[in-house]
């Protein structure tokens, strides 16, 4: 059986399936046990490749280009996943061992993924480039706008910054 650290050494292969299958059965069998280890599968399986959602203003093409980036595909999934769930809200509170996504509908709030520590900065710096608001003014709060098209419909993503002790929480309502 692996433990954590092994597993995350294979991860990248995993997802790409190329583990043999031997290596394939021991990380199954590690998943089926660690949460954490299966957020993380997660965070980094979050959006398909042919996502057609990119914000208004930007050229598509050019944001299909940019989308090689994984932060972009993290970043622009949180949200993807927002709308298909008919969230009305999306949090991104700071922990210890990343950033935790929380999804908030009419009735409850359920937590999704938790996206690795090491994204924490670049995941923030691309949510405040999409709303164009300033990554050096972190210590107040601030808020933006990032117009939204997806499958043809409009959305209308207002972005908050609250500064914590520990980071910034970030705030991402959804009007559809």
């Amino acid at each position: 059986m692996l433990n954590c650290a092994a597993f995350r050494s294979r991860i990248a292969h995993y997802i790409s399936g190329q583990l043999q299958p031997s290596e394939h059965d021991a990380v199954e069998a590690h998943l089926e046990t660690c949460k954490t280890c299966l957020i993380d599968v997660t965070a980094a399986r979050l959006i398909p490749a042919e996502s057609d959602m990119h914000p208004v203003g930007e050229d598509k093409d050019a944001t299909r280009e940019a989308e090689d980036s994984a932060v972009i595909k993290i970043a622009h999934s949180i949200i993807l996943q927002g709308i298909q769930e008919g969230a009305a809200e999306i949090r991104l509170e700071p922990e210890p061992r990343g950033v935790r996504v929380c999804y908030s509908h009419a009735e409850n709030s359920n937590d999704s993924l938790i996206v690795p520590k090491y994204l924490e900065s670049p995941l923030i710096d691309r949510f405040l480039k999409m709303a164009s608001l300033s990554s050096s003014q972190l210590q107040q709060p601030q808020e933006g706008h990032i117009p939204i098209r997806s499958n043809a419909t409009n959305y209308d993503i207002t972005l908050a910054t609250v500064p914590l002790q520990d980071g910034v929480r970030l705030i991402i309502r959804i009007r559809f």
